[in-house]
């Protein structure tokens, strides 16, 4: 009794074993052929030789307009050994005008296959069969964008976000890419827009974004350092908007870590008077930062003021007590009609006036009854006691 109770006890735990191998094997097919959504690696593209048909029709191909193309995606009459019209046609919207076709066949990976002719080359896709071109067809005549992430980035850079489509900015913000984009920098913990990172992506090259989500596929570095890194990427491209969120979010960064040349970079790029920009080129010329620095810092001052550099050098004087420079903007600025106010003059901010009088913005604000940060020039603040 006991030896029979010790062989069923046996069967059992193999058959646990076994039916844990099965269903093992089952998902690690069913998660190779359709892998996970957000990261995924699109399978290798195998190569093939083949004769051309036709070198005409290798040259039409890249020159028909989208309907074209799409009207071809019908059209089964074979031109080479065993590939069709429309497997060349849909080679070419793929490769040509980044056509989304792993969007159509609801797959994140779809073989190719690399055709190569005496002079020509086109990516085709082997084993499709009725069902999935009906889908190709049906997605190629309903879908309003149907491109590739690529795609959508290549149309809206080259349109300028005002004159693109609300409906294509939103498809395009809803992209892998652009979501871990959006996630990096919502660590900063600012209430940044999606518009302005919209911005910084469009003045640089599509290969900038598409090497960084690659790098975050592999790693998912969401830290400051990333972003950090990002920016100087962006800024090195002369993007504006990279220096202006450079100055939003990493502050410290930019004044302990940036060398003379990157700072002189960033400056550069501060062609609108915000008013972060305005504080930080106030820094620059009260600290002490490298000559260099404080040349650029007077001369996108100057353009500010449209003054040149060295005219507006002429308006800075040091201190009496502690012997750094600040401007005036004046030779004599008017005087305030009561010792417990102030004048604004150009270039003055806030965050300048209240330093001047030792206070704080916040209470600058409060006193004056302010709303806004934004200050006119020759408006009378009161000065609180």
């Amino acid at each position: 009794m006991w030896m029979k109770s010790q062989w069923f006890f046996q069967a059992f735990v193999l058959s646990l074993l076994l039916n844990g191998i099965l269903v093992g094997v089952f998902f690690y097919f069913l998660i190779r052929e359709n892998p996970l959504p957000f990261f995924y690696t699109p399978p290798k593209i195998k190569q093939e030789k083949g004769v051309p048909p036709s070198p005409d029709f290798f040259a039409s191909l890249r020159t028909l307009p989208l309907n074209d193309l799409f009207s071809m995606l019908k059209e089964r009459q074979k031109v080479e050994r065993r590939w069709a019209v429309r497997d060349f046609a849909l080679g070419t919207l793929v490769e040509t005008h980044e056509f989304a076709v792993w969007r159509a066949l609801g797959k994140r990976a779809l073989g190719g296959r690399r055709w190569k002719g005496e002079e020509e080359s086109f990516l085709l896709f082997p084993g499709l069969d009725d069902e999935s071109w009906e889908k190709i067809e049906r997605f190629a005549k309903t879908e309003a964008y149907p491109w590739t992430t690529k795609g959508l980035f290549l149309r809206i850079q080259e349109a300028g976000v005002i004159d693109s489509p609300s409906e294509m900015i939103e498809a395009f913000s809803f992209t892998s890419e652009f979501v871990v984009l959006n996630t990096l920098f919502s660590r900063s913990n600012l209430p940044l827009h999606k518009g302005a990172l919209l911005k910084l992506v469009l003045e640089g090259e599509w290969e900038m974004l598409e090497n960084f989500f690659e790098s975050e596929k592999k790693e998912a570095d969401f830290s400051e350092q990333m972003r950090q890194e990002l920016l100087v990427s962006y800024l090195d491209h002369g993007s504006q908007t990279a220096a202006y969120l450079l100055l939003l979010t990493d502050l410290e960064f930019v004044g302990e870590e940036l060398s003379e040349e990157k700072v002189c970079q960033l400056i550069s790029q501060l062609t609108v008077p915000t008013e972060e920009a305005s504080q930080f080129l106030q820094e620059i010329l009260e600290a002490d930062y490298p000559l260099g620095a404080q040349a650029e810092a007077r001369k996108q001052l100057g353009n500010w003021l449209q003054e040149p550099p060295e005219e507006v050098a002429k308006r800075f004087f040091p201190r009496p007590s502690e012997g750094e420079l600040r401007p005036s903007f004046r030779e004599a600025p008017p005087a305030a009609p009561e010792p417990s106010q102030h004048i604004v003059q150009p270039g003055e901010s806030l965050w300048l006036i209240a330093r001047k009088y030792h206070l704080t913005v916040e209470e600058l604000m409060q006193a004056n009854n302010l709303h806004s940060s934004t200050l006119k020039q020759g408006a009378v603040l009161k000065i609180p006691r």
